[in-house]
């Protein structure tokens, strides 16, 4: 696969563009979209923010609203397929031209005084949708959603679809914390739906209630059913059933999170559109099954005890005299123990892959030899992991890649040759 050139590093190169402040400064304090003219009220706005499964709800959502009939502006993070930035300014699932994104980022640094990089980037696309006249904006957030520069637009529609513990230098080390970050993307008269544990969901409804907004738990208006446990869901909306390509179970959660956000709102949804969507989906990097492949290879880009679980739950979908061989990236995360811990039990050999030059590689070896069941080897190179844990799996049992996302975009091109521009909905619909 010919990689992408990184436009992103270019623009905050020659602009000298800095990281965000890791102190409480509220982006709505921002200027920047007054500097602007406010490009953000010419299009209505959905607003996605989550420990995991923002991005595949993002996404959900987008492709739902283009095939039900609008122009649809996204601002959201593919993580495992290098786009140089490109894919943070997408419109009816078409990224920027590198060309474009250059001129635009000369234009709008121009124009504003942040030198912030990810507040550049969400500016550049409040403009970049404005500009091509889209009808509604679908951005994810960064990290949280109070602090985060999407803030600072002004939303129609809030979708949390799980809060857990992630990022706890900047969202602090309790359930309660996060929630009240990640509510912060609430505005007044909007609609806010909230998935996740009792104490998230409390929070969050006490936000919703002191701004104004209208608080919504997650319905199930498509119904998901499962029979065998290593084939996809079958799903029914609208009295009709379709199957999926999927075979995680946060698909649904974060399906009906969305749908519930989009039957709230004032978008008008087809059901058709609905339909096509959930039977072709499914998120490059995230439970994702390359089964065509000997062995088949399943990318998932778990970064936190939270998704690990959910990982786990959809390995032990795969059949059960399926070999399981783990390829693990060690260290990536503050709880990558707890990780190994969630899903030693479903797999029949680890080789984790962590840098030699770093302080805790001793201890590494030390957990794999001494505190995990399964047998397993430490090998510092990622790309030699994959190829041992291809090696060492017979031809019908599955890799398993996870521990983060660039792990994935590490190793995903060595089995995936080209993209569609839509590469969620990959081997479903035609344009």
């Amino acid at each position: 696969m010919t990689e992408s050139p990184d436009y992103r590093a270019k623009i905050r190169q020659q602009y000298e563009l800095s990281d965000p402040p890791q102190d409480e400064t509220s982006p709505e304090e921002s200027t920047t979209m007054a500097e602007l003219g406010y490009p953000d009220a010419e299009f209505k706005t959905v607003h996605v923010t989550g420990t995991n499964g923002a991005g595949s709800t993002s996404h959900f959502i987008s492709e739902v609203l283009t095939r039900s009939g609008y122009t649809v502006g996204q601002f959201s993070d593919i993580k495992v397929i290098e786009q140089g930035g490109r894919d943070f300014f997408r419109i009816d699932g078409r990224p920027i031209s590198g060309e474009d994104m250059l001129e635009l980022a000369d234009e709008v640094t121009q124009r504003v005084e942040t030198t912030e990089e990810w507040e550049m980037l969400v500016a550049m696309a409040c403009v970049y949708f404005a500009r091509h006249d889209v009808d509604i904006a679908v951005f994810e957030v960064g990290v949280g959603g109070k602090n985060d520069a999407t803030n600072m637009i002004e939303n129609d529609v809030s979708v949390i679809p799980s809060v857990g513990l992630d990022h706890a230098d900047r969202l602090g080390d309790s359930i309660e914390s996060v929630a009240r970050h990640k509510a912060g993307i609430f505005g007044e008269g909007s609609v806010a739906v909230v998935n996740g544990p009792d104490e998230a969901q409390r929070v969050a409804r006490e936000i919703a209630d002191t701004v104004g907004a209208d608080f919504y738990t997650p319905a199930t208006p498509v119904r998901f059913e499962c029979e065998d446990n290593d084939s996809g869901y079958t799903a029914e909306y609208a009295g009709e059933r379709v199957s999926t390509r999927f075979i995680a179970e946060f698909y649904c959660t974060n399906i009906n999170t969305a749908m519930t956000a989009l039957g709230n709102s004032s978008f008008e949804i087809e059901a058709e559109a609905v339909r096509e969507v959930v039977s072709a989906f499914q998120m490059p990097g995230r439970s994702e099954l390359l089964s065509d492949l000997t062995p088949a290879v399943l990318f998932d880009g778990a970064h936190n005890s939270h998704a690990a679980s959910e990982l786990a739950r959809a390995v032990a979908r795969l059949p059960m005299n399926a070999e399981r061989t783990l390829v693990f990236n060690v260290l990536y995360s503050d709880d990558w123990e707890q990780m190994l811990g969630e899903l030693d039990p479903h797999v029949d050999r680890i080789i984790a892959t962590a840098r030699q030059d770093i302080p805790e590689h001793d201890r590494v070896e030390q957990i794999l030899t001494d505190e995990i069941s399964t047998p397993a080897t430490l090998e510092p190179d990622p790309r030699s992991a994959f190829g041992l844990a291809c090696d060492q799996t017979d031809g019908a049992g599955v890799v398993i890649v996870t521990g983060s996302f660039q792990l994935c975009k590490k190793l995903r091109p060595n089995v995936v040759e080209s993209e569609t521009e839509r590469p969620w909905m990959a081997c479903g619909l035609g344009e």
